[in-house]
């Protein structure tokens, strides 16, 4: 077998020019059509990388806003509920104080009201004794006094 040989050279020369035609129509028409199809799905795939990636950023954003919100919120909620623990104690606080002025005006009337019984009962005791003396001293030494 030889290559060279006379028979097989055009034959040769007709699989290369049919091979080289072959490929140039397949760069042309199959080629180039699946090259640019496969440089826009690789172009497609960076974009949806990209787009997930500042997707994947945007979720990290808005989940540490939110985080700050929640914790604003509680910060908020805590703030209130101490506001409220606060004035509730000074309105209990108030009202307790206002309780004791009351009780004690009333205890200082009633030691007043106390007091003026007392004197009253002093004088009527001191009205009644001066009578009781009196009525004694006459009975004892009925003659002497009038």
């Amino acid at each position: 077998m030889n290559f060279f040989s006379a028979t097989s050279l055009p034959s040769m020369v007709m699989t290369l020019i049919a091979f080289l035609v072959l490929y140039f129509l397949l760069s042309k028409y199959a080629f180039g059509p699946l090259f640019k199809v496969m440089e826009q799905r690789e172009t497609r795939t960076k974009q949806r990388l990209e787009s997930a990636e500042q997707l994947r950023e945007e979720m990290r954003r808005l989940e540490a806003e939110r985080n700050a919100v929640l914790q604003s919120a509680v910060q908020d909620a805590n703030n209130a509920v101490q506001r409220t623990i606060r004035e509730s104690l000074a309105k209990a606080e108030q009202v307790i104080k206002e309780a004791r002025d009351e009780s004690d005006r009333h205890v200082a009337e009633a030691l007043a009201e106390l007091e003026l019984e007392k004197r009253k009962a002093m004088e009527a005791i001191q009205g009644e004794t001066q009578d009781l003396s009196k009525q004694i001293v006459q009975k004892l030494i009925p003659d002497r006094i009038h």
